[in-house]
C-alpha cells in the first residue's frame, strides 16, 4: 500500500538544485573533471497547512544518484527517494519536480517514488544556473533544494558562480513576487585518502560570501552537510562486534564495470545518500508549517477521478497529526451522502469499486479518531468525461456506430467500424482518425481521444467488360519505399488492384488504366514479393 499511498496523494512542492562535488580525476570521460563542492539550497517559504509543496532537486551526479554512468536509470535515486518517503510518510504532501529522468520508475513499480528532478552531472555551476533560471519560470518552486556540485579545476571563481545563482533565484521572487526561502547547504566532502581542504574552504568561501548578503527578498539559509550529516569518508565494512557496532562507511570505493583500476571516491553509498536526506528532512520541517489535529479541521485538496475499470478514484491532500483513519461518502446528485468505506491512518485514498464511472456522484470526505471526527470537506462533483466519435459518409451508404457515440474517456475503449454500402455503391476505404486497417471492412479503431472519422463509398460501373487475365510483374524485390505492378496487357478501362499481406489482411487498393500501377509504400510494413 506504500506505492499507492505515495502515487495518489496529492504532494508538496520543493525544488532541489543539486550541484554535485566530485574532486579528483572524472573516470570516464576524455578529459579530467574537478568537481569542487556540493551545496544544497533550500528555497522554503511560509506555507499553510494542507497547501501543496513543490520540491525540485537540481544539482549534479550525486542528486542524480548516477556515479560514472552506472546504475542502471531506475536505480538512480541519490538522497531523493528516502527524502520523499520521510516526507510522505509523515503526512507532508510534496511534489519532486524538474525535466530530468535520473530514477524514473513507472507508476506500477512497486517500489515507486517521485522521481522527478533537475540534476546535470558533470555540468558546471553556470551552466546548472542557466538551467534552474529556467526551471523556476515552469516549475514555480517554493522551496528550492540545491545541493550545487561543481565541476571543473578554477576553485577560486566558484563561490562568485553560487552566487550568481542565488542572485538569479532572488531575482525571480523579485519580479514574481514569489517568495523563496534558501536552504544552502555545505557540500560533502571526498573520500578520506583524497585531499579534502579545498572542498573545506570553498565551503568557508561560499559561507562567508552568503552572509554578506542583503537586501534579498529570498531567505537564505545554511545548512552544514560536510560535517553535520554524520557522513562517514570511507568504504570500510560493517563491524557487527565493535562496541558500539560499526555499520561501514558511506562512500562507494569500488570499481564499476570496464573501470578496472579506479575507484569511485565521489559519491556517497546508499547509506550515504540516507544520512544526506535525513539532515535535509531535519531543517525542511523547520520551515513547513507544522500539521494539524482534526478537531475543528477540515479534509482539502480531494481530487476525483474515473478508472479504466470504470470504478472511481478519491484522493485527498490532508493529513492530520492524530487521525485514525478516513471515512469517504459518496451521493446521486439530490440524494443523501451514505458512506462507501473508510481507510486506515495515513492513507489519503480510496477506490470506489461499487460506484459507476458513467455515472455523475459527489463526494466528501471526513477524519476520525477514538475522541470524535474532523469537520466534513466540501462536496467535490465527479462528472465522467467521454470521447466523441464523428462519422461521416462520402457516396450512399450507412455506417456504425452513428455519429455522436460517446466512450468513457479512461476506457481506451475499442470501437468496431461497420459500413453498409447503398444499392449500386461499394465500400471503398475508411479515412481521418484512423491509421490501419483502412480498407478492411468492418474495421477498428481505439478510443483514446476524440476521432473523427468518414467512410468513403464508390458508384459500381454499369458498363462491365470481360474478364480479362494478364501476367504481372512486381519490383523492387524486396520492396523498399514504392511497390511498382507491371501489368502485361495495357487497360483501357479501370483496372481494380488489391494487396494482401501474408496474413490475408487487405492492406492496399488503387484503382488505374494502363500498364502500370505504382504504389507508395508509406506506413505499410516492407515485405519480399
Amino acid at each position: 500500500m506504500k506505492k499507492l499511498k505515495n502515487l495518489l496523494s496529492i504532494r508538496p512542492h520543493l525544488h532541489f538544485l543539486d550541484f554535485l562535488y566530485e574532486n579528483g580525476t572524472k573516470l570516464y570521460g576524455i578529459k579530467p573533471v574537478f568537481i569542487l563542492f556540493t551545496m544544497l539550497l533550500i528555497v522554503t517559504v511560509n506555507l499553510k497547512a494542507g497547501d501543496p509543496i513543490i520540491i525540485m532537486p537540481v544539482g549534479n551526479s550525486i542528486t542524480a544518484g548516477e556515479h560514472y554512468g552506472y546504475p542502471e536509470i531506475t536505480e538512480r535515486t541519490g538522497y531523493r527517494k528516502d527524502l520523499y518517503d520521510m516526507l510522505v510518510d509523515s503526512g507532508y504532501h510534496v511534489d519532486f519536480v524538474g525535466s530530468q529522468l535520473h530514477g524514473q520508475r513507472a507508476e506500477t513499480d512497486s517500489n515507486w517514488y517521485d522521481w522527478n528532478n533537475e540534476a546535470y552531472p558533470g555540468k558546471t555551476i553556470s551552466y546548472i544556473a542557466e538551467k534552474v533560471n529556467d526551471a523556476l519560470k515552469v516549475y514555480e518552486p517554493d522551496i528550492l533544494l540545491v545541493h550545487v556540485g561543481t565541476n571543473g579545476s578554477d576553485w577560486e571563481k566558484k563561490p562568485g558562480q553560487v552566487m550568481v545563482m542565488l542572485d538569479s533565484i532572488n531575482k525571480y521572487s523579485v519580479e514574481n513576487d514569489h517568495p523563496i526561502t534558501v536552504i544552502l547547504c555545505k557540500i560533502i566532502n571526498r573520500y578520506f585518502t583524497l585531499d579534502q581542504a579545498p572542498t573545506s574552504q570553498f565551503n568557508i568561501d561560499v559561507a562567508d560570501t552568503v552572509a554578506t548578503r542583503t537586501g534579498d527578498k529570498i531567505k537564505i539559509i545554511m545548512i552544514d552537510m560536510e560535517n553535520g550529516a554524520g557522513i562517514d569518508y570511507t568504504d570500510s565494512l560493517p563491524d557487527p562486534d565493535a562496541s558500539p557496532p560499526y555499520e561501514g562507511g558511506d562512500f562507494w570505493g569500488y570499481t564499476y564495470p570496464e573501470m578496472t583500476t579506479k575507484l569511485d571516491k565521489y559519491h556517497p553509498n546508499d547509506k550515504g545518500n540516507t544520512k544526506m536526506a535525513v539532515k535535509l528532512y531535519e531543517e525542511l520541517v523547520k520551515e513547513l508549517a507544522p500539521l494539524n489535529t482534526i478537531e475543528g479541521n477540515k479534509v482539502e485538496g480531494i481530487e476525483i477521478e474515473a478508472r479504466s475499470d470504470s470504478s472511481i478514484i478519491i484522493t485527498w491532500a490532508t493529513n492530520f497529526l492524530d487521525e485514525d483513519g478516513y471515512v469517504v461518502e459518496r451521493a446521486e446528485p439530490g440524494g443523501v451522502f451514505t458512506i462507501v468505506d473508510t481507510t486506515g491512518a495515513n492513507i489519503r485514498y480510496l477506490i470506489d469499486n461499487v460506484a459507476n464511472a458513467t455515472n455523475e456522484y459527489k463526494y466528501r470526505v471526513k477524519a476520525f479518531n477514538a475522541s470524535g471526527e474532523s469537520l466534513n470537506s466540501l462536496e467535490v462533483p465527479y462528472t465522467p468525461a467521454y470521447y466523441t466519435l464523428t462519422m461521416s459518409i462520402e457516396g450512399q451508404g450507412d455506417v456504425s456506430p452513428s455519429s455522436g457515440s460517446l466512450y468513457l474517456a479512461v476506457s481506451s475503449t475499442v470501437v468496431t467500424l461497420t459500413a453498409t454500402a447503398a444499392q449500386g455503391w461499394e465500400f471503398y476505404n475508411w479515412s481521418g482518425d484512423i491509421t490501419s486497417y483502412t480498407y478492411n471492412n468492418p474495421s477498428t479503431i481505439t478510443m483514446d481521444s476524440d476521432k473523427s472519422i468518414t467512410c468513403n463509398f464508390e458508384e459500381i460501373s454499369s458498363q462491365v467488360s470481360a474478364p480479362t487475365r494478364s501476367e504481372c510483374r512486381f519490383y523492387p524485390n524486396p520492396v523498399t519505399d514504392k511497390l511498382i505492378i507491371e501489368l502485361q496487357n495495357e487497360f483501357s478501362q479501370m483496372a481494380v488492384i488489391q494487396l494482401f499481406d501474408n496474413t490475408g489482411r487487405l492492406i492496399l487498393k488503387k484503382k488505374s488504366k494502363g500498364s502500370n500501377i505504382y504504389w507508395k509504400w508509406g506506413i505499410y510494413p516492407r515485405v519480399s514479393i
